[in-house]
């Protein structure tokens, strides 16, 4: 005896069924075969969304590992902010490789020094696909008051290390006075 258990939803939808007796047709029934299309559907685009995600994770996870051994063990992205060893001024070291000197700009804005860098990445390859890749970063450092802004000089080393120094503003002469008793 034929059941209508035996059926999956969806093979009822592909082709007619034809039986001894007549059954009665739900007026539901071609809403029914075109909502299993789309769920069918759906959960193609589901599957196919999860694999895109967890490669993207993957990339993500590697460029972060990859990123953080390239890192010296400074707090902030290679940031080393130090006084020179006489105390004579002021004095930094960014970690830069990943930028070229075009890239870099650095500016003086009173008593405030400006660093930033902008980097783009585009790369296609011969499957047709493309990617591209954009990074910025932007650090604000505050002069003192003893530092003389004008002086500013900065220089990018060869192992991608950009250096700004300053040096301390020089003290006014004294006049040298005696007092009368």
């Amino acid at each position: 005896m034929l059941s209508c258990q035996a059926f999956h939803p969806s093979c009822l939808c592909q082709e007619p069924v034809y039986t001894f007796c007549p059954v009665p047709h739900g007026v539901c029934e071609p809403l029914e075969c075109n909502t299993w299309k789309q769920v069918e559907e759906a959960r193609k685009s589901m599957n196919f969304m999860e694999r895109v995600l967890e490669e993207l994770t993957k990339e993500f996870l590697e460029e972060k590992a990859r990123n953080q051994d390239n890192k010296p063990d400074d707090n902030e992205e290679g940031k080393r902010l130090s006084e020179d060893k006489e105390g004579d001024g002021f004095s930094l070291s960014l970690d830069v490789q990943r930028f070229s000197p075009e890239e870099l700009n650095v500016k003086v804005l009173g008593r405030k020094v400006l660093v930033t860098g902008k980097h783009e990445k585009k790369s296609d390859d011969s499957s047709g696909s493309s990617s591209y890749k954009y990074e910025e970063f932007r650090r604000e450092f505050q002069l003192s008051e003893d530092v003389d802004a004008e002086a500013l000089n900065c220089c990018l080393s060869q192992d991608g290390r950009l250096k700004v120094q300053a040096p301390r503003l020089a003290l006014p002469a004294v006049n040298e006075r005696t007092c009368a008793r």
